[in-house]
């Protein structure tokens, strides 16, 4: 059936060519690209498969040690006597990789997680834990009129690339997705040839190709700065690979309240999909205690389910900046 719609949109375009109507011609030509291009995908199933066959394994291969991490990622929260925590982290696989399950049954508008400001990385956080130098920097990029992006995504490097093991975010950052990890599922790692093979056509191809630009001149300014070239190394700053790691965390895991973003460790754990009001966590409380960044449930959860949140995002930008897309969105 295929081959006949495709031999008849053929004739078609000749026809419109020997008559000289140009508009029609173009557009005859654009569906039978399409066809093309629906008929090069039907059948390339298998490749697609043993591809995502082969990603899982390299995912799987980097989760080797998964259960120690998860145990020190939990011993690090229970470290920061969250006021309340009903969610536990659990490896879940099948391209989610860890996700969150209900400790308690949860209904609509329940509290399943309340952070205090010492368990969450923003810019004033950042601020209270850098060394002089470090600060000197931060306020420098935290005083530019954005959501914070700049200020933590100094910080974010100088924990997992400077400090490394001796930061006290190294359990929640050692549980992140790695730069290997990232290089097979992210856009921002892309490369043209493989953007241009998948989405030829396509406006997310744009779309993506801007955010890798973008991206790219934001690594260039960062790295003729002379300043963060000092507390940052200039063998860190330089590589583009950590550079673009940071940048793709930020994008992929921040949550905002008040105008401002947030890495919020345990919270970015939770996994996406479609069903619910979207996401919101809002800071409630006094001013004196400084508030806590409180999350209810827009669902009912049994205990032992995941727990997943709608990001209310579309799939272009979900797959753009996070690596992923619903088939329900």
């Amino acid at each position: 059936d295929e081959e006949i719609a495709l031999e008849s949109l053929i004739s078609q375009l000749q026809v419109a060519e020997a008559e000289g109507r140009g508009g029609l011609a173009v557009a005859l030509r654009f569906r039978i690209e399409e066809r093309k291009l629906l008929a090069r995908i039907a059948n390339c199933v298998d490749e697609v498969i043993d591809s995502q066959q082969l990603t899982d394994s390299v995912t799987m291969d980097s989760l080797d040690n998964i259960d120690n991490k998860l145990k020190d990622f939990n011993t690090f929260i229970q470290t920061l006597a969250l006021p309340v925590n009903k969610i536990e982290p659990q490896l879940v696989g099948n391209g989610m990789r860890i996700g969150v399950f209900a400790t308690h049954d949860l209904n609509v508008g329940d509290v399943y997680v309340s952070l205090p400001p010492n368990a969450i990385i923003d810019t004033n956080t950042a601020l209270i834990d850098a060394n002089p130098s470090l600060e000197q920097l931060l306020r420098r990029y935290s005083s530019q009129r954005d959501d914070g992006f700049n200020a933590i995504l100094i910080y974010l490097i100088h924990e997992r690339f400077v400090l490394g093991e001796q930061s006290r975010w190294w359990p929640y950052l050692n549980l992140l997705p790695s730069i290997e990890e990232l290089r097979t599922f992210h856009p921002l790692y892309y490369d043209e040839d493989e953007v241009n093979k998948h989405l030829a056509g396509s406006d997310v191809r744009r779309y993506i190709f801007r955010y890798q630009r973008l991206s790219s001149e934001r690594h260039a300014s960062f790295s003729s700065d002379l300043e963060a070239n000092l507390v940052l190394g200039s063998d860190t700053l330089l590589d583009k690979s950590k550079f673009l790691w940071a940048s793709a965390i930020l994008d992929a895991r921040s949550i905002w309240w008040n105008g401002q973003r947030h890495l919020v460790p345990l919270l970015d754990l939770v996994n996406s999909d479609t069903k619910g009001d979207s996401h919101q966590t809002r800071l409630e409380g006094s001013e004196e205690d400084q508030g806590m960044a409180v999350t209810r449930v827009s669902r009912q959860v049994k205990k032992g389910q995941q727990l997943m949140e709608n990001y209310a995002q579309p799939n272009y930008v979900l797959f753009t900046h996070h690596g992923f897309v619903l088939n329900d969105n």
